[in-house]
């Protein structure tokens, strides 16, 4: 299940963007996607990383995460989609947090009462994240989550050997690692995009610059 605030894993430890000493500061300070893979267990990923470094067309994308987390949240639909409003609220503020969401596709229809447990716990955090969150420091923001496609992310084996490559699997729920190649596409998209989506999608905080 989800924590209040996550523990993250920390990478490139030696490099000083990251303050150990001060990790809810650091959680709440860079920019960090959260990525929602909704199901029977909705998978989480969130993953900071640094923008300058994204930017850098000379290194590989991977190499701007900051940190990363991973779980699930479970049980009935009103509660997941709720712990994860409770995730966005915790890391949430001014500038730095995107949510994504997996879109729903049928490929096959099914008949028990979890067929669209996806979809439906997604259009809920959708609502809530529109209707506006209080977040940690007490304002109240509304934000429009993106989407991208179950067919943009290689599922299963296949995909799950990029993730162990990067040390970045985690067994368990599938929904847990489709989340976490979710969120990797998006940095690759947003780098390919530019600073001008990434500012449109994260904001600016002059801090980021000079980290």
């Amino acid at each position: 299940m989800l924590a209040l605030m996550p523990r993250p894993t920390v990478y490139n430890k030696d490099d000083g963007a990251w303050d150990l000493n001060d990790q809810e500061w650091e959680m709440q300070f860079w920019p960090r996607i959260i990525f929602a893979d909704c199901g029977t267990a909705t998978g989480v990923a969130v993953v900071w990383f640094h923008p300058t470094r994204l930017m850098d067309l000379q290194k590989a994308s991977t190499r701007a995460i900051l940190a990363t987390w991973t779980s699930y949240a479970g049980g009935e639909e009103n509660g997941q989609a709720q712990e994860i409003l409770r995730l966005c609220r915790g890391l949430g503020g001014p500038a730095g947090l995107c949510v994504g969401l997996e879109k729903f596709t049928v490929q096959k229809i099914g008949k028990e009462e979890t067929f669209l447990s996806s979809p439906r716990i997604a259009s809920k955090i959708e609502f809530g994240l529109w209707s506006g969150i209080r977040d940690h420091d007490d304002v109240v923001r509304r934000r429009a989550a993106i989407w991208q496609n179950p067919s943009d992310i290689k599922k299963g084996a296949e995909g799950d050997s990029r993730l162990k490559v990067l040390g970045l699997y985690k067994p368990g729920p599938d929904h847990i690692n489709d989340a976490m190649k979710h969120a990797l596409l998006h940095l690759g998209r947003v780098r390919n995009g530019g600073l001008g989506t990434f500012e449109r999608l994260y904001g600016w905080d002059e801090g980021w610059k000079d980290a």
